[in-house]
């Protein structure tokens, strides 16, 4: 009996390990796919700069052009 007992001991400490790993890991990839989907919008709102500036400019030279003819 307490040979089993022993081993019961030893497989809940092997489970806890094993589970601290899987819980580590999981942690590691929720911030890993935090980080990622930070780049993603940040490239996104670049690109949306990028055309407002570029519909500015534009809205700017039709003005120019309304001013000069």
């Amino acid at each position: 009996m307490r040979l089993i007992a022993g081993k019961d001991v030893v497989v809940q400490k092997k489970t806890d390990r094993v589970e601290k790993e899987a819980d580590a890991k999981k942690e590691e990839m929720v911030k890993a796919a935090e980080a990622q989907s930070r780049k993603i919008v940040k490239k996104a709102e670049s690109e949306v700069d990028k055309i407002k500036s570029a519909n500015v400019d534009k809205a700017v030279g039709i003005v120019m052009e309304e001013f000069k003819g």
